[in-house]
């Protein structure tokens, strides 16, 4: 598992999308599982590729966590699909997974587009969560 996950680490880093996905298929191949850091290294290529439906494909075969969501929260975020990423940051919030950096994400880009009040809405959602 390590090598593989090395390995499709190394790929994504360096943009090889078909080689990393390549990576991630031979690893099911040989009856091995991938974990968490394979799965956001993926996860990660994709949201600087800009490609949501093969981000969200590969969050709908794993189990999601704080750092995979984040992930996805910061690639709307960039991709200005701020209505998406606030529903994201609820998502994050009702599984208890919402941390600083996802609200920060969040603020940044509200306050960017001159959303106050949605600006607002998140701080607060913030302050309640006590970060």
């Amino acid at each position: 598992v390590i090598t593989y996950t090395v390995l499709i680490g190394a790929y994504a880093k360096r943009g090889r999308r078909a080689k990393a996905e390549a990576a991630l298929r031979d690893m099911s191949r040989d009856a091995l599982q991938p974990d968490v850091i394979a799965y956001t290294a993926l996860l990660d290529l994709y949201a600087k590729l800009g490609d949501l439906e093969a981000l969200r494909r590969l969050l709908a075969t794993m189990a999601p966590n704080v750092v995979s969501f984040t992930v996805l929260l910061k690639a709307l975020v960039k991709l200005q699909r701020l209505q998406e990423a606030q529903e994201t940051l609820e998502e994050m919030q009702l599984k208890r997974m919402a941390n600083l950096i996802s609200y920060t994400s969040l603020l940044s880009a509200f306050a960017k587009k001159g959303q106050h009040p949605m600006t607002f809405v998140t701080f607060t959602a913030a302050i309640f969560a006590q970060l």
